[in-house]
Order: C-alpha cells, then structure tokens, then sequence
C-alpha cells in the first residue's frame, strides 16, 4: 500500500480554508488517491472520483471549476 504524507498545516492555508466542503474533499482526494505518481500527472475518470468521494453531477463540476487555479483537468 502506498503512503501519502498531508501536512497538517493544510487546515490553515488560505487557500483551502476558502474552499467550500466538496472542493476540499476533492482536493484532499486529488493528493491522496491511489493514482497519483510523482509526476502529478495522471488519468483520473469523473466515474471513479464519484465513487470514492460520492461526489456527483454538479457538485464535482463545480468542485473541479473552484479547483482550476491550482489543478489542471483535461478531457
């Protein structure tokens, strides 16, 4: 099992803490997910992010949109 280090200081970035409830758990998701490599650059599909946050519909789009300053998604 691989092993993601999330600094507890992420609770007090600026950043985060502007982030509404489902943008953070996406967030947190995006850094933490068994996909990720050292890149930071991977294949992620909407099907499998809505399985594991339960994140659906308009809710993951408009978590991915409050997002797009700091992760880049492509189609």
């Amino acid at each position: 099992m691989k092993t993601r280090i999330i600094w507890t200081d992420i609770w007090d970035d600026e950043f985060f803490c502007e982030l509404d409830r489902q943008s953070q758990l996406l967030f947190l998701y995006l850094i933490s997910n068994p996909k990720l490599n050292i890149s930071g650059l991977y294949k992620l599909s909407d099907k499998l992010i809505t399985f594991h946050t339960n994140l659906e519909g308009k809710e993951l789009i408009s978590a991915k949109k409050t997002l797009e300053p700091k992760v880049y998604f492509k189609d």
